[in-house]
């Protein structure tokens, strides 16, 4: 069986939507499922996926369930399996219960733009990253910090191998016309 991912999504207020998202692993013994938390600004993704091209936009934050876990001493390995689809409804229940248990402050954490502002601050260590943050930024009314990153990008295409730096020159490009700001 190849990997499946299967995402559900809950909105936490306005345009911030909490995700959950379930990898489903085929192994030897049966099916290992790892739940991925993620929040995600719809204004800005669907900017960022315009700007870049593609076809749906990237998540602002996200995490493993089985790291959160283990950040709070709970767990180790893998920690949903199922071998039996009789085992499913009891292996939905578990990772229920984790989420609501333990995922519920990662939610909380992220649920302004602001928080996402602060996270992608945090983590702006890629282009994508970096152009979230110029997104964000822009969204939030803070036009400087946004055009200082776009600035930045700008820099890195020129660095970047060529099928990279196309990318973030259409983005770089994209933002502007949209926002309707000038270049360097």
């Amino acid at each position: 069986m190849d990997d499946e991912l299967v995402m559900f999504s809950k909105q936490i207020h306005g345009d911030i939507h909490a995700e959950l998202g379930l990898d489903i692993i085929g192994k030897d013994f049966g099916l290992s499922l790892n739940p991925v938390l993620s929040v995600r600004h719809t204004g800005v993704s669907n900017l960022v996926a315009q700007f870049y091209g593609f076809d749906r936009g990237p998540s602002a934050v996200g995490a493993s369930l089985s790291d959160i876990l283990r950040a709070a001493g709970q767990g180790s390995g893998i920690l949903w399996t199922v071998e039996e689809r009789s085992e499913v409804p009891a292996a939905v229940a578990k990772i229920l219960s984790d989420v609501h248990q333990y995922g519920s402050s990662f939610y909380s954490r992220h649920s302004s733009i602001a928080d996402l502002i602060k996270a992608l601050e945090a983590a702006a260590i890629t282009s994508l990253n970096s152009a979230q943050l110029a997104v964000s930024y822009m969204v939030a009314g803070q036009i400087p910090e946004a055009l200082s990153i776009l600035r930045r990008l700008e820099h890195l295409s020129e660095t970047q191998p060529a099928l990279l730096a196309r990318q973030t020159v259409r983005f770089v490009s994209s933002f502007r016309e949209h926002f309707n700001v000038e270049g360097k």
